[in-house]
């Protein structure tokens, strides 16, 4: 005899109404959305975040929690996560950075910590070249392509 397994179910609407507590691992399933949840056993329903892809809008990848529920992490002053987040990635994002833009738009040159990059563009607006200034040295490479796909980078002589 063949055995079925179902999941708690209902429309968006019904799981918003019931705002249920599932239990720790307890999958839900949205039906009209086809998005999921799952319990941890002290949280309701409404405040859980979405757990993976639905067929119907993109979640993120199976199993990673939305946007929502990740900035609700980083935006909380005593999260661990926050904490882990800004020891990590503090030195990638300085305080001090100018970006000056050409008339088209297109990125003309950065200013972070002293260092200034500039870009040339080919017609197709790609980028050509980008030459870097540090502590009075400029350093030039040039960009690649093929069929419109960057194949190369190289150090200008």
């Amino acid at each position: 005899m063949a055995q079925r397994i179902q999941l708690r179910r209902g429309t968006a609407a019904e799981w918003a109404a019931a705002n249920p507590v599932l239990a720790l691992g307890e999958p839900g399933v949205e039906t009209d959305t086809g998005k999921q949840k799952f319990g941890d056993g002290v949280t309701a329903w409404n405040a859980r975040p979405y757990a993976s892809k639905g067929d119907k809008g993109d979640q993120g990848a199976p199993g990673v929690a939305d946007d929502t529920s990740v900035a609700a992490l980083f935006s909380d002053p005593d999260s661990k996560t926050r904490a882990a987040g800004n020891a990590t990635y503090a030195s990638a994002f300085s305080a001090t950075q100018t970006i000056a833009y050409n008339a088209d738009g297109s990125v003309q040159s950065v200013t972070e910590n002293g260092i200034t990059t500039t870009y040339t563009y080919n017609s197709d607006g790609t980028v050509a070249t980008d030459s870097r200034t540090a502590n009075g040295v400029t350093t030039t490479r040039n960009y690649g392509y093929t069929n419109g796909n960057l194949t190369s980078i190289t150090k200008a002589a």
